[in-house]
Formats: C-alpha cells, sequence, structure tokens
C-alpha cells in the first residue's frame, strides 16, 4: 500500500491562494503590537545559584504585556527567584523560527548557563516545514544549547495548540492544529533518549480573554500560569 499524506496535508494544494489570503491577514494582525518593555537580562533572589537562559519567538518576548516583568521570563524568575539566585537571559524575537533563533544564539557571548527553556515553533508551524526539518533545526540548536552554553537541562515549551486559537477560521484551526501536534509527537521521539531534555506540555488557556487584543499571544494572567507551570 502506497504512502498517503494526512488529509489536512492533501488539502493544503488546493487551498493555498486561501492560506495565503488568511496567513497575509493573520501576519499582519499579529505584527500590530509591540514587544514588551523593560531588561532582557539580570540577577535576582536568594538561594542556590541558578543560571537560566529563556529562548522564544514573539510568545516569549511579551507582546501586547506592559512590561518584562509581565511576561514569560519575568513570571519565570519570579516563580524560581523564591528558592534560588537567578541569573538568567532573554533571546526572543517576533516572527523568530528554530532556525533563526540558532543563527541569532551564535551572534552571542558563550556565557554558561545550567537551564535552557525553549518557547519556539508557531512560526515552523504556519510555514508548513517539513517536520523532519523541523527536527533537525531543534537538534541542532539543542547541539548548540549544549556546546556553546554548556547548558545541563533543557526544558522545550511544547508547540501551542493552534487548533484552539479562536482568532483563527476554524479550517485554518485543524490545518494548522495538525501540524503542530505532528511537530510536537515527532519531537518528542526524537528527545526520547536524551535524558537532558524534556518536552514540557502545560494545559494553558487559550479563549479570547486569555489573549492579548490581538487574539495570538499571552496575556499576563498566561503568562503566569506559563511561568509558573515551568518553573515548577
Amino acid at each position: 500500500m502506497g504512502f498517503l499524506p494526512p488529509l489536512d496535508v492533501l488539502v493544503r494544494l488546493p487551498l493555498a491562494p486561501w492560506l495565503l489570503f488568511h496567513g497575509l491577514c493573520i501576519k499582519r494582525k499579529a505584527l500590530i503590537l509591540p514587544e514588551a518593555a523593560g531588561l532582557r537580562e539580570g540577577c535576582s533572589g536568594k538561594g542556590s545559584d541558578l543560571r537560566v537562559l529563556i529562548v522564544s519567538d514573539s510568545s516569549g518576548t511579551g507582546v501586547g504585556v506592559s512590561g518584562q516583568k509581565d511576561a514569560l521570563s519575568g513570571q519565570l524568575v519570579a516563580a524560581l527567584e523564591k528558592t534560588h539566585r537567578v541569573s538568567w537571559k532573554l533571546v526572543a524575537k517576533t516572527g523568530s523560527t528554530t532556525k533563526s533563533t540558532t543563527a541569532l544564539l551564535g551572534s552571542g557571548p558563550d556565557t554558561a548557563y545550567d537551564v535552557a527553556v525553549l518557547a519556539l515553533g508557531a512560526n515552523d508551524v504556519v510555514r508548513f516545514l517539513f517536520v523532519s526539518w523541523w527536527c533537525a533545526n531543534q537538534s541542532q540548536l539543542r547541539n548548540q544549547l549544549h556546546a556553546r552554553f554548556k547548558v545541563r537541562k533543557i526544558f522545550v515549551t511544547a508547540v501551542h495548540p493552534l487548533q484552539h486559537f479562536p482568532v483563527l477560521p476554524s479550517l485554518l484551526q485543524w490545518i494548522l492544529g495538525a501540524q503542530a501536534a505532528r511537530m510536537n509527537d515527532a519531537l518528542q521521539e526524537d528527545i526520547a533518549n536524551e535524558a537532558d531534555t524534556h518536552l514540557v506540555t502545560i494545559d494553558l488557556p487559550f479563549t479570547l480573554g486569555a489573549m492579548v487584543s490581538d487574539g495570538f499571544h499571552p496575556s499576563a494572567r498566561t503568562c503566569a500560569l506559563w511561568g509558573q507551570s515551568m518553573a515548577d
């Protein structure tokens, strides 16, 4: 029996003009709000030393929230500093893919970290990146984190379930959600034998009330849930 791609993959070609139109509309809307202002590195808390590198796309830049303290990095550090002296840095840029993020990290200094928290994938999904390429790019990123930044543990936030984003048309929810699920499944299989890497699925709300006004990026409350869950 020959290989038959999933139905959501088969419909992409006939739906290409529709997907392109909605993709451009979504991108235009998602770029309206700025990234959060505030520090992207620092040191705070008391206790044993913990060096944390946070690597993300726009979901971690704090798009639409008042400042970095309300975004993923601020919420994560606030949770960790209760028991640790946390030295942290955020490397994140709106529109980043896994591949472009690896290049961005490569242009920075070789500072050592104990832990890396990754929040990437949405931009890989909307580009319909081949799953095998996604895994290869993620592997290259992990290799760089170990080799250049001496990271001992990597915690990867699972690609958000785009099928639950209410701002997306239902057909696009189905297509992008299926792609995101395949990427998560493939990554989980890829890191199964890597004791230092963990795929973290966090049960976040993706209702309109849990997002900022663009309907795509997490609100301060959702970032608080995300940061606390990742800290745990």
